[in-house]
């Protein structure tokens, strides 16, 4: 029984990481896309590791991107973000 466990805990967790993998790239888009707007209204190039870039990706992963981006890996049903 022990091990049945393990193994249900283990595959659950190959599925959750599969589903961050693939969100990686949409992420790298977002922080992308940050440090450019950044940059165009400092009028400079602002690195990925700028706190503002930083907080806004959180805040956009956290109200909004994440919900669509489990959505979309996980198989279900994409809705749009309210924000």
């Amino acid at each position: 029984m022990q091990i049945r466990t393990i193994y249900r805990v283990d595959l659950k967790m190959d599925t959750e990481c599969e589903i961050i993998r693939s969100e990686i790239a949409d992420v790298r888009q977002i922080v992308y896309n940050e440090c450019w707007l950044e940059g165009e209204r400092r009028g400079c190039a602002v690195d990925v590791h700028d706190g503002v870039v930083q907080e806004r990706v959180a805040d956009i992963i956290l109200k909004c991107a994440g919900a669509v981006l489990r959505g979309k890996y996980a198989g279900l049903e994409r809705t749009k973000p309210s924000i």
